[in-house]
């Protein structure tokens, strides 16, 4: 296979051998080369017994790499075993799967899901708060002291100590050396609660053989770090290690690569994509300090989108490291100035017939929402085959776009963790257990006709079936009295057979004994057509409920459904995650069009995207729009606990110090807004949309207009020659 690669890919395929740093610009084709990278490795430079072994975050991610090697070693049938690709969290578990009788652990350990975890802490809290409440309290102003106040303080508690406890865990800290610090500490002390918290929160976990992703990483890097010839035989396993996405990288992976690398070491990442270090551990810090230690070949060089866009990026950049209000914001983006590709080399960067960047500036955020539609409704219509995007800094903005778009009748999918085939799947049996729980509800039956059972169907006689059908009672529809008259209308539509085949069903679902949960779901899983991940789901589903019953017990059939509905966090998204990674498919995408956040399309792109609510309130700029954490309801000096407890956890730990913690942790979440924004912009190859609206403050949208203007005025003067 010939392939004219670029200058900087070329550099790349020299490698044989010890450390290389490759910071990449967005589009710049890592997955590409890394691929070619290592094919030729696994081709030219590995013996018998040895392997690459490519490390990424996310399970596409892996389905790519994969799928790309094995193309370009495809004729080659030996080669298969040469190379292994998957997550960190995947690498660990087989770690510790191997040898977990070296610390005591048994092999029936499960990785906990969000909903175990908040569950399990929640009792710890209220476990300490047994003979403690007044502790809990003492935080609390006196004049706001309420059931809300409580509530709120429990909800924030629950946050900043799972928080802390992820920290402690990646620097290595056991919760007894937490508890023994800080036992001893007075009234007042955050950190002593966590202390005590962590204590209770780390048996219950024990008892139910839990395991969260840094207890994985925890556990393995004690596994290896006491066993030098276990590290020995991964070092002459793994000849080549390749880290992508290195800069959400974090202390503990870091270390456990350091004990199983021989040195040969590639890390590859984009620094101004560090979007994550405000909701998890991983540190750019670390990926900066390998740069500049090691040898680096840069690829700065994308052919993902037009002239105009990565002009407006680098602008962007430009605008941010020299003139940004917060001085400590002008290291958020490094100096990466991404470059055009070559005339004659491919992919080229596509060109448009016009300026293709607009912007849009409304009154309200409702405004902004219908001008969004009539865009995207516009856009679909006249580039049908193309595909769009709008990225929205929240996820309840994704609900209320949605529904501006169905009223415009646009298709959609939201992009999400899982695939839509098997969010589907999970709302279809949220409402069908919903109408089991209360099966002659009316208002149920008709969420399940029209959401699943019967969607799309159309016409003036079902529109006119729906009123008829809340007006009458249900077990006449499903018994079918004598009395019961339904006009003809009905029953001669087109419609009438199907509704009649799924009223059947629903009548079998009734009728089955429901002593038995697991039972039920599985013929759920027979008599209705489902694809081969989604039956998966539903088995994995059912054989899972003792567990999920057994840790919330108060739960009813209605309370399972709303947790098969929540399109986040729940105990069956976690479950959907692992058929998705068993079944090692890529997502299908439906539809051309998209609606996601701007962190979950990273690692995305679209032929249009727009990117909404470019206000202060989204992307704060000074150090007094940030107000991220504070709880007016609790007394000085503790109105931004988070801070309060960092604070105290690093005077003990870590250094006496002092450091404002609170505006540090507003600048860092300044930068990474910088650095959100600028991944919206890159995630566009041909259209870009930015708008805002007047609810709050648009400093970066005044400055991007700017920015836009002038790019403009430079297309017009190209265009003219």
């Amino acid at each position: 296979m010939n392939i004219d690669y670029r200058e900087e890919q070329k550099k790349i395929l020299e490698y044989r051998e010890g450390r290389l740093g490759i910071p990449a610009v967005p589009g710049a084709g890592k997955t590409f080369i890394l691929s070619h990278l290592a094919a030729k490795l696994i081709d030219k430079e590995l013996k018998d017994g040895e392997e690459i072994l490519i490390l990424t975050y996310m399970n596409s991610s892996v389905i790519n790499f994969k799928n790309r090697i094995s193309e370009i070693l495809s004729s080659e049938t030996n080669f298969k075993n040469k190379f292994q690709v998957m997550t960190i969290h995947k690498l660990t578990n087989e770690i510790l799967r191997d040898n977990l009788y070296k610390i005591g652990l048994s092999n029936e350990y499960k990785t906990i899901t969000n909903s175990n975890m908040y569950h399990l802490i929640s009792m710890a809290i209220n476990d300490y708060k047994k003979d403690n409440q007044n502790e809990i309290d003492y935080f609390i102003e006196t004049s706001e002291i309420s059931e809300k106040s409580h509530k709120k303080w429990n909800d924030e508690l629950i946050r900043i100590i799972l928080r802390l406890i992820s920290k402690v865990k990646n620097l290595s800290i056991s919760p007894e050396r937490l508890h023994s610090e800080t036992k001893k500490y007075a009234k007042g002390s955050l950190l002593k609660i966590a202390g005590e918290v962590y204590m209770r929160y780390d048996k219950l976990c024990k008892r139910e053989g839990f395991l969260d992703y840094d207890d994985l990483l925890y556990l393995c890097h004690k596994i290896l770090s006491e066993d030098a010839e276990l590290c020995e035989s991964y070092k002459n396993k793994f000849k080549y290690i390749f880290e992508d996405e290195a800069q959400d990288s974090n202390y503990l992976q870091n270390k456990i690569l350091k004990l199983i690398s021989n040195g040969n070491l590639v890390k590859v990442g984009d620094l101004n994509q560090s979007i994550l270090s405000t909701f998890t551990s991983s540190s750019p810090k670390l990926f900066k300090s390998f740069l500049k230690a090691n040898p680096v070949t840069e690829m700065f060089t994308a052919g993902r989108s037009s002239r105009e866009i990565l002009d407006l990026a680098n602008f962007f950049v430009d605008y941010v490291r020299r003139e940004h209000p917060l001085k400590e914001a002008r290291s958020a983006l490094a100096e990466q100035m991404i470059k055009e590709v070559d005339k004659g080399s491919s992919p080229y960067n596509p060109k448009v017939d016009t300026y293709g960047i607009k912007t849009f500036i409304e009154e309200t955020e409702d405004k902004e929402l219908e001008r969004m539609g009539s865009f995207i409704e516009a856009f679909s219509k006249k580039y049908p085959d193309k595909k769009a995007a709008v990225l929205f800094p929240k996820n309840f903005q994704i609900e209320k776009a949605g529904r501006v778009l169905k009223r415009k009748q646009v298709k959609f999918q939201v992009l999400a963790d899982i695939s839509e085939n098997l969010l589907e799947t999970l709302e279809f049996m949220g409402d069908l257990l919903a109408f089991l729980s209360k099966p002659f509800d009316n208002r149920r039956l008709i969420t399940l006709i029209q959401g699943h059972l019967m969607e799309g169907i159309e016409g003036k006689e079902f529109q006119e079936f729906i009123p008829y059908l809340k007006g009458i009672n249900l077990e006449n529809i499903f018994y079918r009295r004598n009395d019961l008259n339904i006009p003809e209308k009905f029953t001669t539509a087109s419609w009438w057979i199907n509704f009649e085949k799924n009223i059947k069903k629903l009548k079998l679902l009734l009728e089955f004994p429901q002593n038995s949960l697991e039972k039920l779901l599985l013929f759920i899983g027979d008599i209705y057509s489902f694809e081969a991940d989604q039956l998966l789901l539903i088995e994995k589903i059912s054989l899972d409920l003792k567990r999920i019953f057994k840790l919330n017990p108060r739960w009813t059939l209605f309370d399972l459904s709303l947790e098969m509905k929540k399109s986040r966090g729940s105990e069956f998204t976690y479950l959907a995650k692992a058929v998705e990674s068993e079944t090692e498919e890529l997502p299908k995408e439906k539809y051309n069009i998209t609606l996601t956040t701007y962190h979950k399309s990273k690692g995305m792109e679209w032929d249009m995207v727009w990117l909404f609510n470019v206000n202060s309130d989204s992307f704060p700029v000074y150090l007094s729009d940030n107000d991220y954490g504070r709880q007016q309801y609790l007394k000085e000096p503790y109105v931004y606990p988070g801070d309060y407890l960092e604070d105290e956890f690093r005077k003990t730990f870590i250094n006496k110090k002092y450091e404002n913690i609170t505006l540090k942790r507003k600048s860092e979440r300044i930068s990474e807004s910088i650095r959100l924004l600028y991944v919206g912009i890159t995630r566009a190859k041909e259209y870009l949309v930015i708008s805002c609206n007047g609810d709050s403050d648009i400093f970066y949208f005044r400055e991007i207009n700017k920015l836009i203007e002038e790019g403009q005025k430079r297309y017009e003067r190209r265009k003219k020659g």
